[in-house]
């Protein structure tokens, strides 16, 4: 597939400020790996080897690793190379590893390898060889793990010289595989369950009820309550109809995503009344004109985003990033829809192709449609 300049990719070196988002990227392409301990020494300059993350415009893809052993130095290696599921096929990893390749002949490389599992592994290994690399089947009787662990190296030449195999020359395996069977990235997305409504009120208290809206509209003695009854009911809500998403980090809720399908919503009038007025028996909705009459224009599949936040602490980190990602990914025959009280907030959306309109002072509608409209 030809680049285009809508499909083109960068890459950029992984820090302590994006070490998170890359952790998770590498934990969604190799669940059963950690490679924090690489991006460490990286980060803190113990090793020589450097660290990427790829990105699409603004939309984090994939990763990618370089590196030379000191030992062999005419040779460079592909360390923890990936692309998300949904972003293959679309020529990424090519352009991926055309960057790997450029930066190999920069410093001097004759060749470029790169080694991946050996078993139920076809599609990558079709991948490499559909680029010019070749494999050869690694055993090093001084590195046992390449026993347990069987591997192709792939190998090319970056010139017109002939290609020099690998021929079982120890890659230390056995260092590697210790330093990425420790899973020590304990950052997990997944649904929020009952047992963590507590978490939720916690976070969605701390990191919402400052917000100007809730400021304006509420004292703080009315906003303690609404939080034990009008919201209680709402989250309770939103996890049972599998609206949330939630990251932890050792079992701490540390941030979240809300939402619902509005037309399911909106026959359940108590509820509906709930979440737009806090109030089950109040049908008055404000901003009726501004808000409610253009989501109904959509008249179905419409998913609505109610709150999104983050801990402080984790802040600036992508994790609402890839929690908008994942919602859209997860749901593409939806129209996203939600209102904003934080102009700061509105480039995460603008970035994904949603639509503003302004409903009041510090107040938008934002609303990004399916790929079928």
């Amino acid at each position: 597939m030809k680049s285009t300049s809508n499909n083109m990719i960068k890459q950029i070196p992984i820090t302590k400020k994006n070490l998170v988002l890359a952790s998770l990227i590498q934990r969604k392409i190799f669940p059963n790996y950690s490679a924090l301990k690489n991006y460490q020494e990286s980060i803190d300059k113990t090793t020589a080897n450097e660290y990427f993350l790829l990105f699409n415009n603004q939309t984090p893809i994939g990763i990618s690793g370089f590196y030379i052993n000191p030992e062999y130095p005419d040779s460079s290696w592909l360390g923890w190379f990936g692309i998300l599921p949904e972003y293959r096929k679309k020529s990424f990893g090519s352009q991926a590893l055309d960057l790997y390749e450029k930066k190999a002949k920069e410093k001097g490389c004759l060749f470029a390898r790169i080694y991946t599992d050996k078993f139920n592994n076809e599609n990558t290994i079709s991948f490499y060889e559909h680029h010019g690399y070749i494999k050869e089947y690694y055993i090093c009787k001084e590195d046992s793990a390449s026993i347990k662990y069987p591997l192709f190296i792939m190998s090319k030449s970056l010139g017109d010289y002939p290609l020099t195999l690998w021929n079982n020359r120890n890659i230390q395996l056995n260092i590697q595989i210790k330093k990425q069977n420790k899973l020590t990235n304990p950052i997990v997305f997944r649904e929020i369950d009952f047992s963590e409504i507590n978490q939720l009120k916690d976070l969605y208290s701390r990191s919402l009820f400052t917000d100007h809206y809730f400021q304006e509209h509420y004292s703080a003695e009315q906003l303690k309550k609404l939080l034990d009854t009008s919201f209680d009911r709402i989250f309770r809500y939103m996890i049972s109809n599998k609206g949330t998403i939630g990251v932890f980090e050792d079992g701490s809720l540390i941030g979240f995503v809300l939402f619902f399908d509005y037309f399911i919503l909106k026959k359940d009038i108590k509820m509906f009344n709930t979440i737009f007025t806090l109030d089950e028996n109040n049908s008055s909705f404000l901003y009726e004109k501004e808000l409610h009459s253009k989501i109904t224009k959509h008249q179905n599949n419409v998913l609505y985003i109610l709150a999104i936040a983050v801990d402080e602490k984790y802040r600036n980190l992508s994790l609402a990033s890839l929690m908008i990602d994942e919602l859209i990914r997860n749901n593409p025959s939806y129209i996203f829809v939600s209102d904003v009280s934080n102009p700061k907030s509105l480039p995460l959306y603008q970035k994904r192709s949603f639509k503003v309109e302004t409903i009041d002072k510090n107040y938008f509608l934002v609303t990004r449609l399916n790929s079928n409209d």
